[in-house]
């Protein structure tokens, strides 16, 4: 049984007047048990140690220049500063602005992620629109044309991811990471050898640049398939 007050634990405890032991660090919740705060890649360290630098010196500066370099006089000059700045701050709506600048980085952030693509979508159409047999029904065993047409569909969700990883592969340092060539994609099945001998061997520094990727080339076999199906009789509409 695991150590610490449930809720009817706790309940008891407090009814019988002994109210349990709180830690200081409990404040943290989740965080205390894990390293999280302590870490500088992706952390809110590394994207602002440099502001904060700049303010811890020129704090510094300002406080050791005001206590050791300043006169009697020029530090009644500079509390009488300090006070009116103080009484005029307070007229800034600065909680208003504050959250103004939040709710716009979030609403940024949110509509980054919804125009993220999701091959979901993608699936979900073309199992509704690639589900008929072709006008040739009777050369042809009709289940053997479901598996054809479960064949097309698959071909054409995997064409989708492959495009997208490719996509990514010129943003992202990560998926870089996770496939840093084309056998590592021939190795996970996104792409046979001779799609990846089609789309070739991409340069990491030649695929951040325009016309350095051909990751929009899955995407053209993805609709040359979707047109032949269409020829062939196997779109529902």
């Amino acid at each position: 049984m695991s150590k610490g007050y449930t809720g009817v634990h706790a309940a008891v405890k407090f009814k019988r007047g002994i109210r349990p032991k709180h830690n200081g660090f409990e404040i943290l919740g989740e965080l205390q048990h894990n390293s999280i705060l302590l870490r500088w890649r992706s952390s809110l360290w590394k994207l602002v140690w440099l502001q904060l630098l700049i303010y811890t010196v020129l704090y510094l500066v300002i406080s050791m220049v005001y206590r050791f370099a300043l006169t009697a006089e020029q530090s009644m000059v500079f509390d009488k500063l300090i006070l009116w700045v103080r009484k005029n701050s307070a007229q800034l709506p600065l909680t208003f602005l504050l959250g103004f600048y939040v709710s716009l980085v979030v609403k940024r952030w949110w509509e980054q992620y919804v125009k993220l693509p999701w091959p979901d979508e993608v699936a979900t159409y073309l199992k509704v629109a690639i589900s008929k047999n072709p006008k040739k029904e009777e050369t042809e065993d009709p289940e053997t044309e479901d598996n054809e047409n479960l064949k097309i569909r698959r071909t054409i969700v995997r064409y989708c991811l492959l495009s997208y990883v490719l996509c990514l592969r010129r943003i992202s340092s990560l998926v870089r990471k996770h496939y840093p060539d084309m056998d590592h994609l021939v190795t996970t099945r996104l792409m046979r050898k001779d799609e990846a001998d089609l789309i070739g061997e991409e340069d990491p520094e030649d695929m951040q640049k325009h016309g350095g990727s051909n990751w929009w080339l899955p995407m053209k076999w993805s609709i040359d398939i979707i047109r032949k199906t269409q020829m062939d009789g196997r779109l529902a509409n």
